[in-house]
């Protein structure tokens, strides 16, 4: 499918954020302005919403009048990089390192949302400085309706590596999808959720920072899986899943195909084949 740039117009407040991490210079000692911002944000577009849906693999009927949990970016990216700003590191290099969500109820599409981000811990180490983000959303109607937690990593250069062995799709794991994932993918999931890091949709930036190709989003791979998981276990309804949590552990580099697995456990591994390390490990927990 083809997705609109008139969604753009809709993307302004991710924008603005990302250009001022951009514009932002790190100072020694400095600390967030604020740990914490809330703010009240007009529905999402239905039209956005239905093609986004489409986009990972999902019917937009499935969902109703209510907005997917794994959208949760698309309102919320803006909101968490307030919570960053002023921090003493290069806020431009901040990767994805994961994410997880709890749903306590769906999100009515139609109503206005209220949204709080804030920023629980940074942590350093020789290799890395991890910061924690929580954001919760809710409506009127359903308040505290999501509550999701972000995981971003600063990697550091000539940082001492963990020795622990990486995992490996358990060959015993179920395969639940497939994922083709095109060249273009990257352009499109940013003009459905305002994410613009060039190194998702323009080649020659993404082999500067050290990339093969584009790769793509973390949230794009994680939103794929969830509606793998979705289609093979539940026939496509989607909150059959009460809470779901992963770790990106590889880039993946477009163009690709890769393979959702599921073992006893609900766990979930999102990888080239089985007996491969993972772009995506979690795990997830059906509705009781």
């Amino acid at each position: 499918m083809s997705v609109s740039p008139f969604y753009i117009r809709h993307q302004l407040p991710v924008i603005g954020a990302f250009a001022r991490i951009a514009a932002s210079r790190p100072q020694k000692g400095s600390r967030p302005h604020t740990n914490q911002v809330s703010a009240t944000l007009p529905p999402r577009p239905a039209a956005l919403v239905a093609d986004y849906l489409r986009h990972v693999g999902a019917n937009p009927a499935a969902y109703g009048k209510n907005l997917p949990p794994h959208l949760f970016p698309q309102w919320g990216f803006a909101l968490m990089t307030k919570t960053l700003l002023g921090m003493p590191y290069d806020m431009k290099k901040v990767l994805n390192g994961g994410a997880s969500f709890t749903v306590n109820r769906p999100i009515p599409i139609d109503e206005a949302l209220e949204v709080t981000a804030r920023l629980n811990s940074v942590e350093e180490t020789d290799s890395k400085v991890l910061f924690e983000q929580s954001l919760i959303t809710g409506t009127k109607s359903a308040p505290n309706a999501l509550e999701a937690t972000v995981w971003a990593i600063i990697p550091k250069k000539g940082g001492k590596k963990g020795g622990s062995q990486k995992p490996v799709v358990p060959e015993d794991a179920r395969e639940v999808g497939c994922l083709k994932l095109g060249a273009n993918i990257g352009l499109d999931f940013a003009l459905l959720t305002g994410d613009f890091n060039p190194i998702h949709w323009i080649a020659w930036y993404a082999r500067m920072a050290g990339f093969k190709n584009t790769i793509n989003h973390g949230f794009s791979t994680m939103a794929r899986t969830i509606e793998a998981v979705n289609s093979t276990l539940w026939g496509g309804q989607p909150f059959q899943m009460k809470s779901f949590s992963c770790r990106f552990l590889s880039p993946v580099v477009l163009p690709a195909t890769a393979f959702v697995f599921v073992d006893s456990q609900n766990r979930v591994y999102t990888a080239p084949a089985r007996n491969t390390t993972p772009y995506l490990m979690g795990e997830f927990t059906p509705v009781s």
